[in-house]
């Protein structure tokens, strides 16, 4: 049942999110003199429906989407400028002022522009909030955990990072982007300012140890220990572990995310218990664990601050490094740092991953609340950002139409503007299944 509600709240906030970016199109529209046919939330039938001021407003069945109509869009596709158009039984002089082709372009742009720019405002907006009430991360080493890449190289608690791997660093999602770029084999750069405000230029090295592993991947992002996968040689090929098992205590001692490793590290070399919740029942199991080779952690563990003046500033340079950070990703695609699985999510990834929030078991509905809107801003980002993409049919490829347009002086031939929708639709359309194959591969190898 909390996975179908996951999936309802899933799409409403999806919904939430493209009302907000057309809303922003119609609002500018209005302000700039744009005639405006409707403004419709939501795709499908109508369920409700007003016309005023000469715009329609309606509420459509299916919770996905929504949309704004401007008189004369499509006037650009026509054979002869002066030639009648019909928009859903209207008819409309081609020389009417209010019409979209015929605002001036700098208005035409400003509302191509002011959809991407609602989302990253209402991204931006969650995020204070957020930090305003939680409290936030800052790139700050809090912690330098022993046996760790950070340890070997010297680094201090106390001491700001600036650089890694060649990426300025002004918020932890910097540092995050800029570790996920570099593979876990190869040397990471780092620059840091220290507490007494000197430098520090150097660089964390890969090492191998052995350790002992249950043979189990956790969530490390929350509260709670949970199983996120088992591998098949946990428990000497007889795995005793499930897959959203909570974690509770380790040889009789209660666990924390801090505390887990050095505890499994403490317990004998033969079988010992763990305490687990499972679909709401604690139960005990005895496993055994097993001696691998593994990297050194980077050991980078920072700071959480509390500062309520830094919330609102902190929250505008997070937008960014969201933005910048998905530019960093699309160029690791092109460069191979990075592969589409791990980069690359579609409609179905997303309502999977809001849904997953909503069923996680032993969370409150606080924190899943939380979990909720911190996805929300991070999706209403990364939509904001895409539809600014020179890609056929999204926002950002009408404004580089219109640029070019404004080049040439005069509109661009109907043909071409045909040739550029036919292949927006089948990019987007390859995108938009490729990004389903994506989608259903990780809900399958997941299990």
């Amino acid at each position: 049942m909390e996975r179908f509600i996951g999936i309802v709240i899933a799409l409403l906030a999806l919904g939430i999110m493209m009302t907000i970016h057309e809303l922003g199109h119609f609002l500018v529209g209005r302000k700039l003199g744009f005639k405006i046919t409707e403004f419709m939330i939501f795709w499908g039938p109508r369920l409700w429906s007003r016309v005023r001021n000469g715009i329609r407003y309606s509420l459509r069945l299916i919770p996905i989407g929504a949309a704004v109509s401007f008189a004369g869009g499509e006037l650009s596709a026509a054979e002869d400028e002066d030639q009648v158009i019909t928009e859903e039984g209207i008819d409309y002089d081609p020389r009417d002022p209010g019409l979209f082709v015929n605002r001036p372009k700098r208005y035409r742009a400003a509302v191509l522009a002011a959809g991407s720019v609602a989302n990253i405002i209402s991204g931006i907006l969650i995020y204070f909030f957020l930090f305003l009430g939680r409290g936030y991360v800052v790139p700050v080493i809090g912690a330098v955990p022993e046996d760790t890449q950070a340890a070997a190289a010297g680094l201090q608690p106390g001491a700001r990072i600036e650089m890694l791997g060649g990426v300025r660093v002004r918020t932890d999602i910097d540092a995050a982007y800029a570790d996920a770029l570099a593979p876990a084999d190869a040397a990471l750069a780092i620059r840091v300012r220290q507490p007494d405000g000197s430098r520090l230029e150097t660089v964390l090295e890969p090492a191998t140890r052995m350790v002992r592993r249950l043979g189990i991947t956790t969530d490390r992002s929350e509260p709670v220990i949970r199983v996120l996968a088992v591998e098949s040689w946990q428990n000497d090929g007889s795995p005793v572990f499930q897959v959203d098992d909570e974690i509770l205590a380790i040889g009789g001692e209660k666990v924390t995310q801090e505390s887990f490793a050095g505890i499994l590290m403490q317990q004998p070399e033969g079988v010992f218990t763990v305490r687990v919740r499972r679909g709401g029942e604690e139960i005990t199991v005895e496993t055994v664990t097993r001696q691998v080779e593994t990297q050194t952690d980077r050991g980078l563990v920072l700071t959480r601050s509390q500062n309520r003046l830094g919330a609102f500033p902190y929250a505008l340079q997070y937008g960014w490094s969201v933005i910048t950070g998905s530019l960093r990703a699309i160029g690791g695609l092109f460069t191979g740092a990075l592969q589409p699985r791990e980069t690359l999510s579609g409609p179905i990834a997303i309502v999977d991953m809001m849904s997953t929030v909503v069923a996680q078991p032993g969370i409150d509905w606080g924190e899943k609340a939380i979990d909720l809107v911190t996805l929300v801003a991070i999706i209403s980002l990364s939509l904001g950002f895409t539809n600014l993409l020179p890609i056929p049919l999204l926002d950002g490829n009408h404004l580089l139409l219109l640029l070019i347009e404004a080049i040439r002086g005069r509109r661009l031939p109907r043909r071409v503007i045909q040739i550029v929708s036919i292949s927006g639709v089948i990019i987007i359309a390859a995108i938009f299944f490729y990004g389903i194959y994506l989608d259903v591969s990780r809900i399958v190898l997941r299990g």
